[in-house]
């Protein structure tokens, strides 16, 4: 009898202490908007705070279509890719509880899994997506570093500029009807690389003749490196209206 009573006034007492265990903020980081024909407006937040070995992420969203379903995963950056982690088409590693937008395009989720499964590159960065048409991603969240050293999304381009030793390669993913981003910065010396992502073939032809790619099969790519600064719009020649640009800074 007194085993007993030890052993459950021992239980009591650890539940009674996960009960009284606060959550603590560990840092908030802004979506940026996705160049993408859906939901120009699109903006919100990633919260994220720790309880135990568990990590809550609550998004807070607005500008989004109104009364639409939603998805929202973590992705892990995709391997030896070095350039912004939005674009690198990582796979998924935890999702968020589909999610509708109300009258208004708000909405919020919330998901709650253990640390581990994201700790630093295995949840790189957050994609909300239309939930009945994923490849439409207007917003994204980047995860990895430091917390206090992830910038808020602005207006201005964030060019990573590429080296002797470490030339760099941004990639563009081609859907069905368009280009994500619809328009790229990059430094003079980067690689972009188109990858059809859609059911259907597509081209990438410059509107001036820089550069230009044969057919594009589903799953095929085209890379095209830029050693000259300037503003290149090009675009598909099997469907209207499917075009985008790449500006390319430097001297």
């Amino acid at each position: 009898m007194i085993r007993f009573m030890a052993a459950l006034l021992a239980c009591t007492c650890l539940t009674s202490g996960l009960g009284q265990l606060q959550p603590r903020t560990e840092f908030t980081v802004d979506f940026k908007h996705l160049a993408t024909s859906r939901d120009p407006n699109a903006a919100g937040t990633v919260r994220v705070e720790t309880l135990g070995s568990l990590r809550r992420t609550t998004l807070t969203l607005k500008g989004l279509a109104p009364r639409t379903v939603y998805a929202a995963h973590y992705h892990a950056l995709a391997p030896n890719y070095t350039g912004d982690p939005c674009l690198s088409n990582g796979p998924v590693t935890v999702g968020f509880p589909t999610f509708t937008s109300d009258s208004q395009g708000r909405a919020t989720t919330t998901m709650l899994t253990a640390t581990k499964k994201i700790a630093d590159n295995a949840g790189a960065y957050i994609n909300v997506h239309v939930q009945r048409d994923l490849s439409i991603i207007p917003l994204c969240a980047v995860m990895t570093g430091s917390p206090s050293s992830q910038p808020a999304a602005t207006n201005a381009p964030n060019v990573n500029v590429p080296t002797p030793n470490r030339p760099l390669t941004q990639t563009i993913r081609i859907v069905d009807n368009a280009f994500q981003p619809k328009t790229l910065t990059i430094a003079v010396g980067t690689t972009v690389e188109w990858t059809n992502q859609g059911r259907v073939s597509h081209n990438v032809l410059s509107t001036t003749g820089a550069f230009g790619s044969d057919d594009l099969p589903a799953g095929s790519t085209f890379r095209h490196t830029f050693t000259r600064a300037g503003t290149f719009p090009y675009y598909c020649s099997y469907h209207e209206g499917m075009a985008a640009t790449i500006v390319v800074t430097g001297p």
